[in-house]
């Protein structure tokens, strides 16, 4: 089982994706006031927009998706549920997911498709 530190960057990282995409600039809390309980990400364009730090911060993504949450996408389109981290695998629930203009949800470890 993972320690204590992983729910609390768990944690962080949800604070965080309310604000914006991964790895964009923030403000400093003296400058901008804070939003959802963190300092609020810069404005998504240029000169604030740092583009090609959101594109590599889409890895963050893929280590929750893949490696917590065991969801597998290939280049094909196909979508697969594996084994992932305990106990999260098995008992998170991610919804809106979409893979080649289809939805899914996950719940409890199964990949549901949505109609």
């Amino acid at each position: 089982m993972a320690g204590d530190w992983l729910i609390k960057w768990l944690e962080g990282v949800a604070r965080v994706t309310r604000q914006g995409p991964f790895s964009q600039a923030y403000w400093a809390e003296d400058v901008y006031p804070s939003e959802c309980g963190a300092a609020a990400k810069c404005f998504d364009e240029l000169t604030q927009g740092n583009h090609w730090v959101i594109a590599s911060g889409a890895l963050f993504s893929e280590m929750i998706l893949d490696g917590i949450c065991g969801l597998d996408a290939d280049l094909s389109g196909n979508l697969t549920i594996r084994p992932g981290l305990e106990p999260w695998a098995t008992t998170c629930t991610l919804s809106n997911i979409r893979v080649q203009g289809r939805d899914y949800e996950l719940r409890d470890g199964c990949l549901i498709p949505q109609e």
